[in-house]
């Protein structure tokens, strides 16, 4: 598959962003999240980040292994390593 094909198969990184951004806000009741918001220090623990891969799959029909919230806790982290998951992700 060429480049410009896997590419179109992957959501725009802004889509991504703004899906996890949400999916953050909705599973720990945050009105707003910040790029800096720690996961579990707004109250995530492991049932809320199986809430967030979920919504994640079902909003942008994508996986991400869970483990990565785990190993970035940080939004910001977070959106750069799953944009960067997906785009190394074969399809």
């Amino acid at each position: 598959m060429s480049s410009d094909a896997t590419a179109a198969a992957q959501p725009p990184a802004e889509r991504v962003a703004g899906v996890i951004r949400d999916a953050w806000a909705e599973v720990l009741t945050a009105d707003m999240v910040e790029s800096r918001t720690h996961f579990f220090d707004f109250g995530g623990h492991s049932v809320t980040a199986m809430r967030v891969m979920t919504r994640v799959r079902q909003e942008l029909n994508v996986s991400l292994p869970t483990r990565l919230i785990f190993d970035h806790p940080v939004l910001s982290e977070f959106i750069e390593a799953a944009i960067e998951h997906l785009a190394d992700a074969p399809n």
